[in-house]
Parts: structure tokens; sequence; C-alpha cells
């Protein structure tokens, strides 16, 4: 059974330190999730952070209490965690996923103007979590070999 844990947040930091903490971010957790076995997903659009972590309960516990630390964002909103038996994000350390089209298209589908992960049923976030699961990854991160 593998843990999951997601949250949404608010950014920080300015627009021109953006792209800086996304990288630093990605370097962390492409490191700390490899050496605990955590897996997961990044997506940031309009000044807000999703992420979604899965793994060993406490590794992902003990990681997200570090994250909730980080002044890099605020206004942390976790969504309830659950146990599956598949992951959404096996194949990824961290998978960083951009602003796309088709996800802001998904928000509109939902009655959203913009990206507002906080406002997603149960069944709404599955659904995202296939968006982001399916779309292609960025170049700074690294697929789990």
């Amino acid at each position: 059974m593998i843990f999951q844990l997601c949250y949404t947040s608010k950014e920080t930091t300015s627009a021109e330190q953006l792209m800086f903490d996304l990288r630093e971010i990605l370097s962390e957790a492409l490191y700390f999730n490899r050496v605990n076995q955590i897996r997961g997903a990044l997506f940031f659009a309009n000044g807000c952070f999703f992420q979604c972590l899965e793994g060993d309960k406490q590794a992902v516990l003990d990681l997200f209490e570090r994250i909730q630390r980080d002044v890099r964002h605020d206004d942390i909103i976790n969504f309830p965690s659950r146990w599956g038996e598949d992951g959404f994000f096996n194949a990824w350390s961290m998978k960083l996923v951009r602003k796309r089209s088709d996800i802001h298209d998904f928000f509109m589908l939902k009655g959203l103007e913009q990206f507002e992960p906080c406002k997603l049923s149960e069944i709404e976030l599955a659904e995202f979590l296939s968006l982001l699961r399916d779309a292609e990854a960025e170049e700074v991160e690294s697929q789990v070999e």
C-alpha cells in the first residue's frame, strides 16, 4: 500500500526568484525523495503550488513537516491523505509539470476561472492527478531508474 499526501500553497517569492526557487526545490526533492523512496509531482500556476507525495507514510509525513516550515510558500492547505494500491507517480522521484492549457481547461470545466486546486472534490482531485501523471515532464527533473 502507498500513502499519498497532496497539498496546495501560495508562493511568497518574487516572479524573478520563482524559477530559481523551483529548481532548488526540485534539486532538493530529487535527492531526498530517492533516498527515502518517495515519489511525486509538483505543479505551479497562478501563484499556487500543488504537490503530491507518495511513499511510506512516516517518510511522507516527515517530509511534509519540513515542507510546512519552508518560507518559499504559505497558506498551506492539506488534502485528505489516502492509501492506495498504486501511486500516480511511481516512475518519478519528483515530476515538475508546468502550466499547461489542458490543465487550465480542466479547471474551467469544473467552473473555476483559474488554477484553484483547493476547490476540487476528491473525485476531481484524482482526475487532476491523472492529468499530472500523463503530462510530459520538464527537463529539470529526473525519472527513477
